[in-house]
């Protein structure tokens, strides 16, 4: 399943969902909160979408802190609902594709086999009968 963020909001709806936002975000829930996502959405973007968010000593678990500038940029850079469509088309017909050309390719092998089987089974034959 895609994800994707809907960078259509409008500048007055991006960004900071107060004015007075600080510049840094020092937790999930105020990222969440800043983003206007939820906190479990926002962590499942930092692995899917690579949200920009930094920790402190750079362990998996440890406490994290994001600057606004970073996500504003991220979110403008984020790709859209069409975005998403239209890769995930080109994705699938790709998909498709090599899937279909691997069907050909596997049939030719197994013909070429068969024909080589035949002629070892042919040659069998003749010594059996000397």
């Amino acid at each position: 399943m895609a994800r994707y963020v809907d960078t259509n909001l409008g500048d007055s709806q991006m960004g900071a969902a107060d004015t007075s936002a600080s510049p840094v975000l020092n937790s999930w829930k105020e990222i969440a909160t800043y983003l206007r996502l939820g906190v479990r959405t926002v962590q499942r973007y930092e692995h899917t979408l690579h949200l920009p968010v930094r920790r402190h000593h750079a362990k998996a678990r440890s406490a994290v802190i994001a600057l606004t500038k970073d996500l504003d940029d991220w979110l403008r850079s984020s790709p859209t609902r069409a975005d998403v469509a239209t890769t995930q088309s080109v994705r699938g017909w790709n998909a498709l594709r090599a899937h279909y050309d691997a069907v050909i390719r596997l049939n030719h092998n197994l013909k070429v086999l068969m024909e080589r089987i035949a002629v070892a089974q042919e040659i069998q034959n003749r010594k059996g009968k000397q």
